[in-house]
């Protein structure tokens, strides 16, 4: 009798903790472990209307990485074109893809092709109010560099040439040409992505955003 008693209960019990585990799986319901909604995937405000890519060292790739990418979230590795002579891969991360449905910066390293890597860059376009009232460089590669673009200049509209603070060790500057036509990228979309300095040994892509 005591075994069938021990039975009866371990039935029971098997019965009462299979919905009890079930609903513990549909909790988060986000699939994002439970966190607050984030911009594009879950409800929350979008604030992100584009991804630009912006490629160090770049000499002739060029890579896409369409928004829906970043609303499914899922890792993914991305294949930078060939140049004539060769092609690299890049893999971004869910946690990137999470970033960048926030709004942020997402930077990667490329595999290795003809002796030589690639730091890549995406950056969030950002929903645009239409007003630039600051503007905010961001040098990739950076190692002590500042420089600064007066939001009039924005306004204006014309070609400027700007020249980069000496870098960490004071050794060199760049300049940074930024066309009318990237003013106006900049004044109607608020970012402007993989405008490049001059080559001093080597440059440095840079983004602007208006705030």
């Amino acid at each position: 009798m005591s075994t069938t008693r021990r039975e009866f209960l371990t039935g029971v019990m098997h019965v009462a903790l299979v919905p009890v585990a079930a609903s513990l799986g549909a909790c988060g319901g986000s699939g994002n472990g439970g966190a607050a909604n984030d911009s594009l995937r879950d409800g929350g405000a979008t604030s992100c209307s584009g991804i630009t890519p912006a490629i160090g060292a770049n000499h002739g790739h060029s890579l896409d990485v369409p928004l829906a990418d970043v609303q499914a979230g899922n890792s993914k590795t991305y294949t930078l074109t060939n140049n004539g002579s060769h092609s690299h891969t890049v893999h971004i991360t869910a946690a990137q893809f999470a970033a960048l449905a926030n709004g942020t910066t997402a930077m990667a390293e490329s595999t290795s092709a003809s002796g030589h890597t690639h730091s890549v860059m995406l950056t969030c376009v950002a929903v645009f109010s239409g007003t630039c009232n600051a503007v905010t460089p961001n040098i990739m590669a950076n190692h002590g560099h500042t420089v600064v673009i007066p939001a009039a200049d924005v306004v204006t509209g014309t070609q400027q040439i700007y020249t980069l603070s000496f870098d960490t060790a004071n050794t060199h500057q760049h300049t940074l040409t930024v066309t009318a036509a990237n003013f106006a990228t900049l004044a109607s979309t608020g970012t402007l992505a993989g405008i490049m300095t001059s080559v001093t040994g080597h440059s440095h892509p840079v983004t602007l955003t208006c705030a």
